[in-house]
């Protein structure tokens, strides 16, 4: 009989969790989407660059996401069964909060296990991912990507304006640029783009190149050339704040730096995180069946941001060794479950539900 009360109150908790996971990623995906939709639509990115850097982006934030989703779909399935009076026949059939969290077992298990190999495994790999097409895409000037008749904006610096192609070079060009509040324009017959081996690359104009610098009185004519060469610096390399996240965990207990062993504590903390969210899902659930569960919900929302918010700030601390490496970011969900247990004990003393 127990046993079959746990599978539904398994059953009814699932539920909820999955609606809050589809919500949440879908914020996620709202958020990135459109970023790089807008992206694509000034640099003509391919579509299937847009879904893949959108999953990736959704992929590293998973690992906060699926606990998340737990703590709350918890609160929510078990505040529902505690307002049909379901946990109270529970109590009345010999059961208890043991039970509870019995039944909840596996799948918190689970949701910490998928949240081990996300953080572990799929988000360096993820993050590498992102840096190399990030990187590709920050070239500051793409011809490719010129589609002649339109205005192509490069970047903050670059505008570039083609009648056509001809081959891999545009024909009948404007370019404006735009360095140090100061404005050029180049007109040509030609252009074209290559690359060096050190990643380097440069525009080249080819005949009859003008120059004019732009100001308050009009086009002043700089020089004419018959061909003329722009090289640019490749894009600047991830940070060292940015590259930990691409790294393997062996990588970073291998460099030892505060930076990075703040990264790994934070992966190794990611799944711990899961756990202890779902226990704090079933001593939050607990509310008067009379009454709403509007406030309990609101308080496990802040509860929730409150635990990532000091999580993301002891990570800060170590990587800036205001926290020394040995003590790290476990602090958190230490003096976390302490407070768990705490709430366990008092709510076990007082009358009512077995949560």
């Amino acid at each position: 009989m127990i046993r079959r009360i746990e599978r539904h109150i398994a059953r009814e908790v699932i539920k909820p969790v999955i609606g809050t996971l589809i919500v949440l990623v879908a914020v996620v995906v709202a958020y990135y989407a459109a970023e790089y939709l807008g992206q694509a639509a000034a640099e003509q990115l391919p579509a299937r660059v847009v879904v893949m850097l959108t999953a990736l982006r959704i992929g590293v934030f998973l690992d906060v996401i699926l606990p998340a989703a737990l703590f709350l779909g918890i609160v929510l399935g078990l505040g529902r069964l505690q307002s049909d009076y379901e946990i109270t026949a529970l109590a009345a059939a010999g059961g208890g909060r043991r039970h509870v969290i019995k039944a909840l077992a596996i799948p918190a298990l689970l949701v910490a296990l998928a949240v081990l190999i996300l953080a572990g495994w799929f988000r360096p790999y993820a993050y590498a991912t992102l840096y190399d097409v990030e990187s590709r895409l920050a070239v500051r000037v793409d011809l490719s990507r010129v589609e002649p008749g339109r205005f192509h904006v490069g970047d903050e610096e670059w505008m570039i304006f083609a009648e056509g192609r001809y081959g891999d070079m545009l024909r009948d060009v404007v370019v404006q640029q735009s360095t140090n509040g100061q404005a050029h324009l180049i007109r040509s017959r030609f252009l074209h783009q290559e690359a060096d081996a050190d990643d380097r690359y440069r525009l080249v104009f080819t005949g009859g190149v003008s120059s004019y610098r732009l100001g308050g009185e009009g086009a002043n004519l700089e020089g004419r050339f018959s061909t003329l060469t722009v090289r640019f610096d490749p894009p600047l390399p991830p940070t060292r704040q940015e590259m930990r996240r691409a790294l393997t965990g062996t990588e970073l207990l291998a460099s030892g730096g505060p930076v990075e062993m703040a990264e790994f504590q934070w992966r190794a903390v990611a799944p711990v995180s899961a756990i202890l969210l779902a226990l704090a899902g079933v001593g939050l659930s607990r509310i008067n069946p009379r009454m709403g569960q509007s406030a309990r919900i609101l308080t496990a929302s802040l509860v929730m941001v409150l635990y990532f918010a000091v999580l993301g700030v002891a990570v800060s601390w170590v990587e800036s060794g205001q926290i020394p490496v040995a003590l790290g970011i476990w602090p958190v969900p230490g003096g976390f479950l302490a407070v768990l247990a705490v709430r366990f004990w008092i709510s076990q003393r007082g009358p009512g539900a077995p949560l």
